[in-house]
């Protein structure tokens, strides 16, 4: 099951020209570096991730570290912004996501998120409310055990041996680690040292011929999403509903 932070990033990605099975590897490998923390990271650092599902169908996303403050709780946080676009500069991305996230332990309890603002498309961006971020970071409801398909009994994990891995960005040291179902490959994570961030160098996903394959990266990341205006509404919960209100004001020049 998806934890609801990949259920927002699935969404995201949904809007662009990928087809379905392209979400579920990114979106898992998003909420999973994500949810162990970020103490390692460094104001500034940045990376851009293109993704292939076939022929002409293809769009990039980015992720960076933006700023550094304490969150309303005193504990030290990092600014996180995450863009999805179709060009790789993010000239007019389709969605921007801004969080304020707990430096440690990242995403692993709904509560290290303490601020949230989004935009999606030419929306102005608005900040979520403190009380409505539940809706957006509330934990998977806790469900009986039960018995595993006997297809996913038989997959099964190995890691092969560091090589010198060519990528859009350059060739970079990388360990694959590929998830296997009997014999057959059914995803395989390139990691590097040398990426920031995720860590993450490519995922393939052979079966449905799909990528992501990390465009460029650096150090000096500054912000790019524009603050909501002082006026802007706020995005909330309305009274006995469990989804998001959001506006739909167009950003203006």
């Amino acid at each position: 099951m998806m934890a609801p932070l990949a259920c927002i990033i699935a969404c995201l990605l949904a809007a662009s020209p990928l087809p379905g099975p392209a979400v579920d590897p990114v979106s898992h490998a998003l909420y999973q570096a994500l949810r162990k923390g970020l103490g390692p990271a460094r104001v500034g650092e940045w990376v851009t991730y293109e993704l292939r599902g076939g022929p002409d169908r293809g769009g990039f996303w980015r992720l960076a570290v933006v700023a550094e403050q304490k969150d309303a709780k005193g504990r030290d946080a990092y600014w996180v912004e995450l863009e999805l676009g179709e060009a790789a500069n993010m000239v007019a991305p389709l969605v921007q996501m801004k969080m304020l996230v707990a430096r440690a332990g990242g995403l692993s309890k709904p509560d290290n998120v303490t601020r949230l603002i989004l935009a999606v498309g030419l929306t102005e961006p608005q900040e979520v409310e403190a009380s409505a971020l539940g809706a957006f970071f509330r934990p998977a409801p806790a469900q009986a055990p039960v018995e595993p398909l006997p297809a996913l009994r038989e997959l099964h994990s190995r890691t092969g041996k560091a090589i010198r891995l060519m990528t859009a960005a350059g060739t970079v040291s990388a360990l694959p680690v590929e998830t296997l179902y009997r014999e057959t490959v059914y995803e395989r994570i390139w990691f590097s040292e040398e990426i920031p961030l995720l860590r993450i160098a490519r995922i393939e996903i052979p079966a449905v011929a799909h990528t992501m394959e990390v465009r460029d990266f650096g150090l000096n990341a500054r912000a790019r999403m524009r603050p909501p205006r002082p006026t802007a509404p706020r995005i909330s919960i309305e009274p006995g509903s469990a989804a998001p209100v959001v506006d739909s004001t167009l950003r203006t020049p």
